[in-house]
């Protein structure tokens, strides 16, 4: 889903000036389907991404290479991108019914998981005959009271998109968020919501090293440094 609204920023100082035309987007995420209860119990708060100071604008980024960027004046974003990657990443978690709770705000009930990450790039890629969205983002899930990390996803894109269409690659972006957040719940999923014995319902989510370990799995403590048994 997309959305894009234009504005009309009069020019003040000069009898005559030009109107300037301006266009701005948002991202969107793609339509889910929820768990019929939550995977994992407590609230989740999510946070704002950090994110390279390149992107911490309002004004889409066009790369021409690895040393040369250029900022649109005329294609903006609405809200800053850290913010709106994290909103879409909140929606999805409660549109999924992943967690019992999310919220973006720290209010007076303190969260028991802190979701973050880092916006590392989310642009427009311009290689002179094409066109291509790019998103490089990280997550991190913590304890919110210990700040333990619970687990971490990683994922960089690139989507090719109509040259000279900012809708176009605006909505590419959007379709790589859905997929980086598809993905990171996917691993999220199989990382920890295995079932366990004699355990129904919602899982809790637990350092590595609490982890239900299943049944014939050989013991963590009598496997040799390394994985793999000493040389001769």
């Amino acid at each position: 889903m997309l959305a894009v609204a234009s504005g009309l920023a009069i020019g003040i100082g000069c009898f005559g000036a030009r109107p300037n035309l301006r266009s701005y987007f948002v991202l969107g995420g793609e339509p889910v389907t929820p768990f019929e209860k939550p995977l994992f119990t407590g609230m989740i708060r999510v946070r704002d991404m950090d994110s390279d100071s390149i992107y911490d604008k309002f004004q889409i980024v066009v790369r021409k290479s690895p040393y040369e960027l250029n900022y649109s004046e005329s294609n903006v974003w609405a809200v800053k991108p850290n913010s709106m990657v994290s909103d879409v990443l909140a929606q999805t978690l409660q549109a999924t019914n992943t967690f019992a709770a999310v919220t973006r705000e720290l209010g007076e009930v303190r969260p028991d998981y802190l979701l973050g990450g880092e916006l590392r790039a989310i642009e427009i890629y311009d290689s002179d005959d094409t066109w291509f969205a790019h998103l490089s983002v990280s997550f991190r899930l913590t304890h919110f009271s210990t700040g333990e990390t619970l687990w971490s996803h990683q994922f960089d894109a690139r989507k090719v998109v109509n040259r000279d269409s900012f809708s176009h690659a605006v909505r590419g972006i959007s379709e790589l968020l859905s997929a980086a957040i598809v993905e990171g719940l996917d691993n999220l999923r199989n990382k920890y919501a295995l079932p366990r014995k004699g355990e129904e319902g919602p899982a809790e989510l637990k350092p590595e090293s609490q982890i239900y370990i299943p049944e014939g799995a050989p013991d963590p403590e009598e496997i040799p440094d390394g994985g793999v048994p000493d040389a001769e």
